[in-house]
């Protein structure tokens, strides 16, 4: 009796313990299958460094066509490197969100050299360079390219400072899955400057990139948007001729215009058709400065334009050596024209008229110095009829071209980026320009604007301190009188 229930205990013990590795088996194959398609993991980083915005998880479930990310390293070696292995689960968090058009593969470069042969048009290929492909055209990028680079101002040391993977991923997605690029010129032949980090940014919002010389060139009817960076030189008769058969055909132009462009009669006769002038004023706004006087932090507009940048209103648009722009009218019925303020200035602002070549003394507002709110970024826009058709044409007009530069458009806090971005669709109406936040890699700077610096120093530094010895000095009294 009893070796019957021991062996009748001992098949349900054999039994039971089938059961539980049967289970422990289906549970971890239902847990495989979901990470193919979704992602497992929860981010619990304080920027949320690994998680994909909504845009990329729309663009993701929306592929058409079959798209392959080619990574040329060991996956994992990728999945442990110092600075790859957050690219590795970003990627992985791509593959389980994409609708199944998305594949992602790992090719060892030392074990398969002969892999970047099949690649020509794509350059030097190297370890850990990331392809992305598709049956209408394909592109690259390597691992340094996801991260932005910034300097300790203390140590002089270089630091990753923002993660910008996803904003560079989703962007080669895009590029290789739309049907037809968008064109971009920036006009040459004027002494014009433009950063690379401006062109960058057109590059990611996937438009291509070329010059032209007006002088000897008329614009391509297939272009999409036209920059004037910082002209030195005026533009000659047919330059403008040229010019303005473009606009009126229905295209669109950035103008950047600032202290740095000296008198330049055909042109600005130009911009006075749009009812814009750029009067010989440098803007001053001591309430709305960082760092420096000349380096103000006008506020952005609340416009049609603007509004999908609501969600970034704690950001500062920043527009160095700002020149005025003066409003002939807001609008022209007969012309068809109508303009927008775009950024402007607070109350407590003011201008000092300036001379071509002749710097100002002092940046300290004078007698004669005209105040108010100043107008530094400008949307015009006008509609054409061509051939019995509307055409409309939109010209952003800003008067800061150092607001462009390569160190401001790094700063990940700092406005913009994310306002020119957003400019360069709603110029050309495109509702797919792609702007995706940068995670920030180190703790953000407070911008803080005006006198808040002196106050901040002299509550924290002077007061404070005072206070406390204060009240040391009541309380040693106190005890010495009892």
């Amino acid at each position: 009796m009893n070796i019957s229930n021991r062996m009748k205990r001992g098949s349900m013990s054999i039994v039971f313990t089938v059961l539980v590795v049967a289970a422990a088996i289906f549970i971890n194959m239902i847990v495989g299958i979901l990470a193919d398609h979704y992602s497992l993991k929860y981010d619990m980083t304080k920027n949320k460094i690994y998680n994909i915005s909504k845009e990329t998880t729309k663009i993701l479930k929306e592929i058409k066509i079959p798209v392959t990310i080619t990574v040329l390293s060991n996956e994992k070696d990728f999945a442990t490197g110092s600075t790859t292995m957050m690219v590795k689960d970003i990627l992985d968090r791509y593959q389980a969100s994409s609708n199944g058009n998305l594949k992602i593969k790992y090719i060892d470069i030392y074990k398969n050299p002969a892999i970047t042969s099949q690649y020509p048009d794509l350059g030097n290929l190297a370890q850990n360079s990331i392809i992305v492909e598709s049956s209408k055209r394909r592109t690259s990028t390597n691992v340094e390219s996801l991260y932005q680079i910034s300097v300790n101002e203390q140590t002089g040391e270089s630091v990753a400072s923002g993660f910008i993977a996803e904003q560079k991923i989703t962007s080669a997605i895009d590029l290789v899955t739309k049907d037809v690029l968008p064109k971009t010129l920036v006009v040459t032949g004027h002494n014009e400057a433009v950063s690379e980090t401006f062109v960058s940014l057109l590059k990611q919002s996937n438009y291509t990139v070329d010059n032209i010389n007006l002088a000897t060139e008329n614009v391509p009817k297939d272009v999409s948007l036209i920059i004037i960076a910082a002209p030195k030189a005026d533009y000659r008769a047919e330059e403008v001729k040229r010019l303005d058969a473009y606009l009126k055909s229905g295209g669109d132009m950035m103008v950047f215009y600032g202290t740095d462009s000296p008198t330049l009669p055909n042109l600005e006769n130009y911009f006075k058709e749009y009812g814009v002038t750029f009067p010989k004023v440098t803007v001053f706004d001591p309430k709305r400065t960082i760092s420096h006087p000349l380096q103000i932090a006008p506020y952005l507009a609340q416009t049609e334009m603007t509004q999908s940048l609501t969600d970034k209103a704690d950001m500062l648009v920043i527009t160095p050596s700002a020149r005025q722009i003066n409003l002939l009218f807001n609008e022209n019925k007969t012309a068809g024209i109508t303009n927008t303020p775009i950024l402007v200035t607070g109350q407590s602002a003011y201008g000092k008229a300036y001379k071509d070549g002749v710097t100002n003394d002092s940046y300290d507002k004078a007698a004669g110095d005209k105040s108010g709110q100043f107008i530094v970024g400008l949307l015009s826009q006008k509609t054409n009829t061509v051939s019995n058709e509307t055409k409309n044409t939109r010209i952003l007009f800003l008067s800061s071209p150092l607001m462009m530069e390569d160190n401001i458009l790094s700063y990940t806090n700092i406005l913009n980026s994310y306002l020119l971005t957003y400019s360069f669709g709603y110029l050309d109406e495109r509702s797919d320009t792609i702007q995706i936040t940068p995670k920030n890699l180190v703790s953000s700077h407070i911008n803080i604007t005006g006198s808040a610096p002196s106050v901040i120093f002299l509550l924290l530094v002077i007061l404070l301190p005072l206070s406390v010895i204060a009240l040391g000095i009541y309380q040693w009294r106190k005890r010495r009188n009892l």
